[in-house]
């Protein structure tokens, strides 16, 4: 029996990363929910992020990129929105044929690791119809508009 050990690294983007970031992004929104939408809204998800877009974003942003075996296959957002509440929002992309392999939870742990994440008063993700499991089985949890890590809940 042959186990292979895949070589996984996250590390804070660079903008030689851009147009793997972009595409990425692409590639994962365009997999995510497809049951859940029409053709046709699954079309408009085709091309949605450019590199000049990811470029742009990552100015007011933390992007992170994940890396198997030296090629890009993830990558994680964190936003700082401390003007709106002490708030942060994270959003991991992981291309579909590298899901389910436990890659976004690891950009998640990443993005946790971050000075945006640890200075949060609350944090919410926003939900593709499809992401309410992945983000209950990493620990975070659904209170009415938000989604909250649930260590961090108090009552």
């Amino acid at each position: 029996m042959e186990v292979k050990i895949m070589s996984i690294q996250i590390r804070r983007f660079c903008e030689n990363d851009a147009e793997a970031v972009a595409y990425i992004i692409n590639q994962d929104l365009l997999h995510s929910d497809k049951k859940a939408y029409s053709r046709k809204e699954n079309v408009l998800f085709t091309n949605l992020c450019a590199k000049e877009q990811v470029l742009s974003i990552e100015k007011f942003t933390h992007m992170y990129v994940a890396y198997l075996e030296k090629k890009p296959v993830g990558c994680g957002i964190i936003t700082d929105c401390s003007k709106k509440q002490n708030m942060v929002f994270l959003v991991p992309f992981v291309l579909p044929e590298h899901q389910g392999q436990g890659l976004g939870k690891q950009i998640i742990e990443a993005l946790e690791q971050d000075s945006y994440y640890s200075g949060a008063g609350q944090i919410e993700i926003p939900l593709s119809i499809d992401a309410k499991e992945f983000y209950q089985k990493i620990g975070y949890d659904r209170w009415q508009n938000e989604v909250r890590k649930k260590q961090q809940i108090t009552a």
